[in-house]
């Protein structure tokens, strides 16, 4: 991402994204009987792909976590697996999960660059932020998706990810008129300061805190 950026707890931002086909992960919550299941396969897209073009092309991102809960809020799954290069390079990705059928789940997907230690994750897959490091670090660029499911029949779950942080730019046409005191050190960055910021963030919910 140009220039230096501030990661905020704000729904605002979406680039596209999806994950591949693997092996099918069986999630029942009918004491695993998979007698009467549906398979699903999720297809990722983002929110606004131009308006991501030009803030930032997602290449870093390399891991999808995702989990699934039931109406309750009761964690059936959690899991996480690593995007190859070649579902990167063609955006043909997509995920592959079989469900008990008739039944209702909620689906939550966070992308980020597996290098990235800035978030943790709780089981309900709430999100924390930890803004310390440096600024315009593209490995900090993640997304994500929420999937309200009920269904009878196999089929395509298409999956729209957002970025949850808002981006703060800071540019200057005028650097090479920066009037540096005799015997100083000439200025090589800049820095900004954001204060109050929320560190939490619950994909299921919307909420950040």
């Amino acid at each position: 991402m140009k220039g230096n950026i501030t990661f905020a707890i704000l729904l605002i931002l979406s680039l596209i994204l999806s994950t591949s086909c693997v092996k099918d992960n069986i999630i029942t919550n009918n004491d695993n009987n998979i007698a009467n299941v549906v398979n699903l396969r999720f297809s990722f897209t983002f929110e606004d792909e131009e308006i991501t073009r030009a803030v930032s092309d997602g290449t870093q991102v390399d891991i999808l976590y995702y989990a699934i809960v039931d109406e309750s809020g009761k964690l059936l799954n959690k899991n996480v697996r690593e995007l190859r290069s070649n579902e990167l390079a063609s955006k043909t990705i997509s995920m592959n999960l079989t469900l008990s059928a008739g039944v209702s789940y909620r689906a939550v997907f966070w992308v980020q660059n597996s290098e990235c230690d800035a978030y943790t994750f709780s089981d309900d897959m709430s999100v924390t932020v930890d803004y310390t490091g440096a600024n315009n670090d593209e490995i900090r660029d993640a997304f994500y998706g929420v999937s309200n499911l009920f269904t009878t029949t196999d089929g395509i779950v298409k999956v729209v990810l957002k970025r949850p942080f808002a981006q703060l730019n800071l540019g200057t046409g005028d650097w090479g008129n920066v009037i540096v005191p005799e015997n100083t050190n000439p200025v090589t960055a800049t820095g900004v300061t954001v204060k109050g910021l929320a560190d939490t963030f619950a994909p299921l919910t919307g909420e950040a805190s």
